[in-house]
């Protein structure tokens, strides 16, 4: 890696503030030259890595990367396949414009590995049809493989807008009907159980996650300086958030208390005690909440599934039954509409809205008795 005063080196690093991005500046062996914006620091390592690999290896494996990396509209007259389509996308969109690079590449990955590496003018609906039934043999479900459908839909139509692809043959994706809970309906006595099982170290993240709603890697990523004590709330910026838009969430006397108490020892708000600067796995914290769920029973006696997930779920109900108007839980939850919110998120369930109206009824007939006792 190199400054910036060192830009004519074969393969450089240097930040440009008015960006406020990395840049890959890389000088092939023909004289042509490249230069990519990268989001942060680990990701233009990674692709410094693997350019400075490739251009000192004898072959020629440098031809076919710089042309993944500098691919261009015009260079569909030579038949852009589906795969280098796909990871055209993911450099030029995905990881340029920060919009949840991690799962977009697992995403990608699998249509990859479902759809033959013909070119992407060719793939139709057939392809995706095909796609849909080898996922079900998996036995994922119609809600998984309706994110992978919209990833697909997106990467077409942001194909087609800049000429990658002439006719978009995938336009009329329609996404599969599925119900609007594939699994266990979050309730406080369970998440209680569970969490009375978890190692005490492991507490604190998974109590912010369920008092703020927060998902996992938003909560692994916190740091100190997003949370501002004055105004008992926590700022998500948008380069850490799946819609790339920052959000604020206020925090409950609960969280503030015990944030108030935690040592700050590192830049991370959780992080391992071994090393303080670096913080939780969210897939090593999956595993911890695995094991303290498969000690507890859900309400009908069987062994409970919820996820960690599930707490932004339970968030969501909680907020819904005591009276916060959904526009609100939309806004705090980072939805791009009320109407996703109100279908799988803050969903009321028979008896709380029972309890609801039987509240309602009484405040009124309480406000209406000392006015006139209706006679039957």
């Amino acid at each position: 890696m190199l400054a910036e005063g060192q830009k004519g080196n074969p393969v450089s690093i240097y930040y440009r503030s008015d960006r406020q991005k990395w840049v890959v500046d890389a000088v092939w062996p023909d004289g042509e030259r490249t230069r990519r914006l990268m989001p942060n620091l680990p990701t233009a390592k990674r692709v410094w890595k693997k350019i400075s690999e490739a251009i000192v290896d004898e072959d020629s494996i440098w031809l076919g990367l710089r042309r993944r990396l500098r691919l261009t509209p015009e260079s569909k007259r030579d038949g852009i396949t589906f795969h280098e389509l796909a990871d055209t996308y993911y450099a030029n969109y995905c990881v340029t414009n920060n919009r949840d690079a991690k799962a977009k590449a697992y995403r990608l990955s699998i249509l990859k590995r479902h759809i033959s590496d013909v070119p992407a003018g060719k793939v139709t609906l057939r392809h995706v049809d095909r796609f849909i039934v080898n996922r079900k043999k998996d036995n994922v479900t119609n809600s998984t493989i309706n994110c992978d459908l919209t990833t697909l839909r997106h990467m077409y139509a942001w194909a087609q807008k800049r000429g990658y692809i002439g006719v978009n043959n995938l336009a009329a994706i329609d996404s599969l009907e599925c119900v609007q809970w594939e699994g266990e309906r979050p309730d406080e006595s369970v998440i209680d159980k569970i969490f009375s099982n978890v190692r005490q170290k492991y507490v604190p993240i998974f109590m912010f996650i369920r008092h703020t709603g927060c998902r996992i890697s938003e909560a692994t990523s916190l740091t100190w300086d997003q949370i501002d004590m004055s105004d008992k709330s926590v700022m998500f910026p948008g380069r850490k958030t799946k819609n790339g838009k920052s959000r604020p969430v206020p925090l409950p006397a609960s969280v503030i208390a015990a944030l108030a108490a935690t040592p700050r020892l590192g830049t991370h708000v959780f992080s391992m005690r071994q090393d303080m600067m670096v913080a939780w796995n969210r897939h090593s914290l999956a595993n911890v909440w695995r094991a303290a769920r498969s000690k507890v029973l859900d309400l009908v006696g069987q062994s409970s599934q919820l996820r960690v997930h599930d707490l932004r779920h339970a968030y969501a109900i909680k907020l819904a039954e005591d009276g916060c108007p959904m526009h609100f839980i939309s806004a705090v939850l980072g939805h791009s509409s009320v109407e996703f919110t109100a279908k799988r998120y803050a969903r009321y369930s028979p008896e709380s809205a029972k309890n609801a109206v039987i509240k309602f009824l009484n405040q009124k007939y309480a406000e209406y008795a000392s006015v006139a006792a209706p006679a039957f």
